[in-house]
């Protein structure tokens, strides 16, 4: 009796399409991203590592993709004193493949390096985060094959960083949220920059300056020291206004002047945006710059 249905279970397998094929079916997932852990230091180089779990009914060596994306978030600055970060507009730092032979079994494969320049200011959430995907060729599943998790980038000792620049509206108390400006209206230039927690206290030289494009022509060019104790952040308002002469496309720039002993690294020591000036339009337009 047992025989008998054992050969209709038999006979049945062999007549349903792919019943027997799908017993050989491959599955790959990610486990877990070991490196980077919960921190990272600016400026010290680390390939990414994630662990690979690959298997199946009679698996067999099979051709793995691994991408790694890294993303940042802006600063910004709500009213002077006040900045939040804004998860809304990710900024990507990095993205890459790596392509591997792997075998049944647990596996611990590594990334190309990548090497951190802009730390976060945590104390406001600020952050990066890190996504690693896998694909595996025919593979079954694919609910298990991404594995996402944040990680904090501080920033090592002598580093001085711009985080922000942007404009204030005339009363020097509110930022401008989009890139459009109104022409004959007053603003405040205005920079965020921050000092490593791991010090010394700097004293340093921040600079803006708005040009003119195409032509680059200077319309506004100021400079202010300022002293940060360490793991402080600050605003800056240059307080000079600046009134857009006329229609068009203008950049604002802020850095750092380099000074030996205070900064190291030179590569998150700017930063630009650009604004449209346009006519106001109405009473509206007015008040909304102003206000």
């Amino acid at each position: 009796m047992w025989l008998r249905i054992f050969g209709i279970i038999l006979v049945t397998c062999f007549m349903i399409p792919g019943c027997l094929k799908n017993t050989e079916h491959f599955d790959g997932s990610i486990c877990s991203i070991i490196q980077p852990g919960d921190t990272v230091i600016s400026c010290r180089p680390f390939k990414p590592i994630v662990k690979v779990l690959y298997g199946g009914f009679h698996s067999k060596a099979a051709v793995c993709t691994l991408r790694a994306r890294i993303w940042r978030y802006k600063i910004n600055m709500d009213s002077l004193g006040s900045v939040s970060m804004d998860s809304t507009k990710p900024i990507s730092v990095y993205d890459t493949f790596n392509v591997t032979t792997i075998t049944p079994g647990i596996h611990l494969e590594t990334l190309p390096e990548w090497h951190p320049v802009w730390s976060d200011i945590y104390r406001v959430g600020q952050r990066h985060t890190i996504e690693i995907t896998a694909h595996i060729a025919f593979y079954m599943m694919s609910v298990n094959d991404r594995f996402i998790d944040d990680f904090i980038v501080k920033a090592r000792s002598h580093d001085l960083q711009v985080n922000y620049v942007g404009l204030l509206n005339s009363y020097g108390n509110v930022a401008i949220p989009d890139d459009t400006i109104s022409v004959g209206i007053s603003y405040k230039p205005v920079s965020i920059v921050s000092n490593s927690p791991l010090g010394p206290t700097a004293i340093f030289r921040s600079w803006c300056k708005i040009i003119r494009l195409p032509i680059n022509m200077i319309v506004y060019s100021r400079y202010l020291d300022k002293t940060l104790q360490p793991g402080q952040d600050t605003c800056i308002c240059y307080q000079s206004g600046w009134v857009p002469p006329d229609t068009g496309l203008y950049k604002i720039t802020s850095w750092i002047e380099m000074r030996l002993g205070v900064d190291s690294i030179p590569d998150n020591n700017y930063m630009e945006r650009c604004f449209y000036a346009k006519l106001a339009s109405s009473e509206a337009d007015i008040y909304k710059n102003s206000r």
